[in-house]
Formats: C-alpha cells, structure tokens, sequence
C-alpha cells in the first residue's frame, strides 16, 4: 500500500515586526500636563477652590488615565505586559475592553469625589490629582515601552 502524503501547513510570518506601543506625542502631552500641574503657583491652587490650576490638575488626571488605560490595552494586546494591579487583573482576564470600563468608571467616580470636596479640603485635593497624575502618567510610560 501506497502511504498518502499531506501538504504541510502553510504559516505566514512577517519578519521583524514589533508593536511600536502609543505615539510618542501622546506620551509628551501626557507627561508636559504633569509638569504643569507640578509647576506652576501650587499655592494658589492650594488655596484657592475655584482656582484655574486646580481645575487642570483634575483635567490632566483624567487625561493620564486614559493614556494609561491605552497604553495597558496596547501592551496587553501584543502579550508583552501584564496587569499588576490585583484589583483590575480579574477583569483583565475576562477582556481587555471590560478592564478599561472598569479603569475609567473608577476614574470617573475619583474626579467626582475630588470636585465634591475641592471646596472643603482644596489643599489636599490638589496633591491627591498631583499624585495620581503621577502615578498613571509613569504607568503609562512604562507600559509604554514594554516590547
């Protein structure tokens, strides 16, 4: 008996091609809100609950968690990164588009607190929107150049 013979599978592999993550202006307008937020007359902002400045700082947070949320996704994607915060991982798991609902509901939900409590406590408000910005722009960054 003669043994057939199958065609071997054929796979298509493009050579050299590495995801190249967010464009870099997101990143520099991202990372140009925070050193604004850090620059300029903190103490008005402090002291002041309808200052301009205080008003940016909550701005500028929302905007880096959005860069954080796209470029976790971006990474996340392309299988070079994982999530690390415990509290997100589980929706990371069931999809990508589920954990970035959550990030920004949670996002949402911060700003709101923050305006409701800016009038009470201005000084502490500005730094927490400080220290957020921070914390989501370097998660960005960094996500950012995982490969």
């Amino acid at each position: 008996m003669r043994a057939e013979r199958r065609p071997a599978a054929v796979t298509l592999t493009v050579v050299g091609h590495r995801p190249t993550g967010p464009p870099r202006a997101v990143l520099l307008a991202v990372g140009c809100l925070t050193l604004a937020c850090l620059w300029a007359t903190p103490a008005l902002a402090q002291s002041d609950p309808d200052s301009p400045l205080l008003t940016f700082t909550l701005i500028a947070y929302g905007a880096s968690a959005g860069a954080d949320l796209g470029a976790t996704g971006y990474c996340l994607g392309a299988g070079t990164c994982h999530e690390a915060n415990p509290l997100f991982r589980p929706f990371v798991q069931h999809h990508v588009a589920v954990a970035g609902a959550v990030k920004m509901t949670v996002t949402g939900v911060t700003v709101w607190q923050l305006i409701r409590h800016r009038q009470e406590h201005p000084r502490a408000v500005f730094w927490t929107t400080v220290a957020l910005t921070a914390l989501n722009t370097y998660a960005a960054v960094r996500n950012s150049r995982l490969k």
